[in-house]
């Protein structure tokens, strides 16, 4: 009954067959805006390997490690084969292969080992156009590496992203919110992009 009574203070006008129609458009678009900003969590299986899955999309994925000396970034290549192709699908993938590690032995991941375990929150990676978002927990704060290391750690961890196809930026964000700095020495306020990044 109280309803009935709000809509009837309804202005005339305001119901007509045009505003009704924008109305819709308008939940329309929100809901199709909100369904391509789902986030998807990170899930680390680094048993996982691109033979063992299943599907129809191949990824090739050139992760950005450290190398022995901490000096410049090593580049190791990876194929995977994915059931959907997004770029959220992509991302996350991206960022699963990156947190399992380098294989080889001329590089390291600045990324410490005690928080690569199962019990450690995973980061929740979305899209929008050309901008990956990497959501990460509040205990990646924790993380002491230096101006160096954290360096090596955000920028490898971007170079990966921004080599995939239509990636241009990487916003880190902590616990879903835009922070000035994460670590403590590089600013996260702005996405990282290949001119930050590499210098180009």
């Amino acid at each position: 009954m109280r309803v009935w009574n709000y809509l009837k203070r309804i202005p005339g006008w305001f119901l007509t067959p045009w505003n009704i129609i924008a109305l819709m458009l308008f939940v329309v678009m929100f809901l199709i805006r909100n369904s391509q900003l789902q986030p998807v969590t990170v899930e680390l299986d680094p048993s996982l390997t691109g033979a063992q899955e299943k599907g129809d999309v191949q990824l090739e994925m050139k992760l950005y490690y450290s190398s022995l000396d901490a000096k410049r970034f090593e580049i190791e290549t990876r194929n995977a084969r994915l059931e959907t192709d997004s770029l959220t699908t992509r991302a996350s993938r991206t960022i699963n292969e990156w947190l399992s590690g380098p294989s080889s032995k001329d590089s390291f991941s600045p990324f410490p080992s005690n928080l690569s375990g199962l019990d450690v929150q995973k980061p929740v990676v979305f899209a929008r156009k050309d901008t990956v978002f990497v959501s990460v927990p509040r205990v990646w704060r924790s993380i002491q590496l230096g101006s160096n290391g954290e360096l090596l750690l955000y920028c490898g961890l971007a170079n990966s992203l921004l080599d995939l196809k239509d990636v241009k930026n990487v916003q880190f964000l902590e616990a879903g919110k835009r922070v000035e700095t994460i670590g403590g020495h590089l600013s996260t306020l702005q996405p990282f992009t290949l001119k930050e990044c590499r210098g180009g």
